[in-house]
């Protein structure tokens, strides 16, 4: 049986896009390599569609901060240990003011090894799928080329997926964003609202715990003059 036989039913792209993003990069190439040998329009299309770090780090920083949240602290530090100054920027710049100290103290304290380098990558491509899945993290806002068309192994199995194929999801999500008349419209900004609320509510608790911090350290030095 080939190896495409099992995934060409419905949902069966996403699940060997994720196969393949949460495998290291020797597997990588091995599985796609035998893909493309049963199939190069499968191999090409998994090639375009799949997440890597590199491509989340281009992201909004808003999404980046969601998906950093639900990450240990440990596992962050892992994953971007020896990242070059201009992509640690953008980590440190997404990660919240609560955790930014203990992240930053992590990564010195730590020597991850490739494998659990590699190991921290996957953890955070599993979560950035997830929070795709359920729909809080928008492809349309951030990389269309990444969006999946829901009957995409039809498309592969008719000839290949062609440029036809990537402009007919992003039609449709332009047309449930701009459609005035479109009650998904509505539902679509009600989540980018409740989205936006929640971030705007943890900045506030974030700004309130660190006015907090900052007055116990003032008492401390006004308690420490005194006794000296």
């Amino acid at each position: 049986m080939a190896m495409l036989d099992r995934y060409k039913k419905k949902g069966g792209f996403i699940q060997l896009l994720q196969l393949i993003e949460t495998s290291n990069k020797t597997k990588q190439e091995q599985f796609l390599a035998l893909i493309a040998s049963e199939s190069p329009a499968w191999e090409e299309t998994l090639r375009k569609k799949w997440i890597t770090i590199d491509k989340i780090l281009n992201w909004n920083p808003v999404y980046l901060s969601e998906i950093f949240s639900r990450i240990q602290i440990l596992t962050l530090a892992s994953a971007f240990q020896g990242f070059s100054d201009d992509k640690l920027a953008i980590v440190l710049k997404a990660i919240s003011a609560t955790d930014l100290r203990k992240f930053q103290m992590t990564v010195q304290e730590i020597n991850p090894n490739s494998g659990e380098k590699i190991t921290s990558q996957m953890k955070i491509l599993s979560e950035t799928r997830a929070l795709i899945a359920k729909g809080i993290i928008k492809l349309e806002k951030l990389d269309q080329e990444l969006m999946i068309p829901e009957n995409i192994e039809e498309k592969l199995a008719e000839g290949g997926y062609s440029s036809s194929v990537n402009s007919a999801p992003v039609q449709v999500e332009k047309e449930l964003i701009f459609d005035g008349k479109s009650d998904s419209k509505i539902d679509a900004f009600k989540e980018e609202i409740d989205f936006l609320r929640k971030k705007v509510n943890q900045l506030v608790n974030e700004n309130n715990l660190l006015k907090h911090e900052l007055s116990v350290f003032r008492n401390k030095i006004e308690q420490i003059k005194k006794i000296a």
